[in-house]
């Protein structure tokens, strides 16, 4: 069992090999985290409690998660530090929602355009699109390219409005002039050492016909934290 804890997000990981073991495991566990929250006083907020099952297959699993007596359910959308995962791990939902986001934000900035100067509209680009974009893309950025195209035309589009060029224009140039990075290309350029791992373990199992299971419990008390249970059956 590991521990992965930031502010009053906690992620606690488990490793078993089958779903029996794992149901058992979950089942000690989460007595175990009932009874540390009785001790230091804090109430669970079972109603806003989820988990999230992942595997590279179709084959059900039969998995009951108690906590305080009550059953918890399974959410296909479960949303972690600001980032959506959804139950593929395709990463589809929180580029929907960040898409969302950064089309309000771009007009915005397109109506800024006619009161503002390039050097405060970059500044607004720093403020309203980077940081939505730049965050976690290490992670989310190895998606499909489909999916990060939605991302990448926002991203064309308000370069463009920064720098009064037609909608159509040549982006690259635009980057250059502007002095801007593509946060998704320098993200999904470089492959994080737990993703690679991932990769490998997955491609490895499927070669022997084996499955991989995650499970991801989020539940909420005074602080928000989130399990993780991985199996290989």
């Amino acid at each position: 069992m590991k521990f992965l804890l930031y502010a009053d997000d906690t992620a606690i990981f488990f490793e078993s090999e089958d779903i029996s073991s794992l149901q058992l495991l979950i089942t000690q566990e989460s007595t175990h985290i009932c009874k540390w929250l009785q001790i230091n006083k804090l109430s669970l907020n079972t109603q806003k409690t989820a988990y999230q099952l992942y595997k590279n297959s179709n084959i059900g699993s039969d998995l009951t998660i108690q906590l305080n007596g009550v059953t918890i359910k399974e959410e296909t959308e479960v949303k972690f530090l600001g980032i959506y995962i959804d139950a593929y791990l395709k990463w589809s939902s929180h580029i929907d929602h960040l898409s969302l986001i950064l089309s309000r934000n771009i007009g915005i900035i397109n109506i800024s355009k006619y009161f503002l100067n390039k050097h405060l509209l970059l500044l607004l680009y720093n403020a309203l699109v980077l940081p939505y974009i730049s965050y976690c893309c290490i992670v989310w950025g190895f998606t499909y390219p489909t999916y990060i195209n939605k991302i990448e035309i926002l991203q064309k589009r308000v370069i463009r409005i920064i720098d009064n060029q037609h909608r159509l224009a040549h982006s690259d140039p635009i980057f250059k002039t502007l002095n801007i990075l593509n946060p998704i290309t320098v993200g999904g350029g470089a492959k994080s050492a737990p993703l690679e791992v991932f990769r490998v373990r997955v491609i490895h199992n499927s070669t022997q016909n084996l499955e991989t299971y995650w499970l991801f419990l989020t539940f909420h008390c005074a602080s928000n934290s989130v399990l993780f249970s991985k199996l290989n059956h």
